[in-house]
């Protein structure tokens, strides 16, 4: 019982850490990529799922799902890798992450989204969308 009950915590903590580290991940995507060209945007990060754009002012929309309806528990649009496991109780967790662009540059990053929980939030999905563009 024990080392079932040790197995259970230490199973919860590396997951801890890495949603950690996803979510961090989000936070620096929304200093480090300020500045970013248009084209080193797309490159890391794909293609978005929607765009609009006015005078010198264009906003590009990531969108990332994880859980719910989707069998493999993951369903990247607008992002490129990071596969990872369902959260545990089916709950579908999405961000949207949209980027204003400024004269062809990155001006803001916000995410908006449904949240999952205690353990999963909308910015640990939104990680995913800008792992590769962010130094860490």
């Amino acid at each position: 019982m024990k080392r079932r009950l040790l197995l259970c915590f230490l199973v919860l903590l590396v997951a801890s850490c890495a949603a950690r580290e996803r979510q961090r991940t989000a936070e620096l995507a929304q200093t480090q990529l300020i500045g970013m060209s248009r084209e080193e945007l797309l490159s890391c990060a794909g293609r978005p799922a929607s765009r609009a754009s006015g005078e010198r002012v264009e906003y590009f929309v990531f969108v990332r799902r994880e859980g719910g309806g989707d069998p493999l528990g993951s369903e990247p649009v607008g992002a490129t890798g990071g596969f990872s496991a369902p959260p545990s109780a089916g709950t579908p967790l999405r961000c949207e992450a949209t980027v204003k662009l400024e004269q062809g540059r990155v001006a803001t990053i916000s995410y908006r989204g449904q949240s999952g929980g205690v353990l999963l939030n909308r910015q640990q999905v939104c990680g995913y969308i800008f792992e590769r563009c962010v130094r860490k």
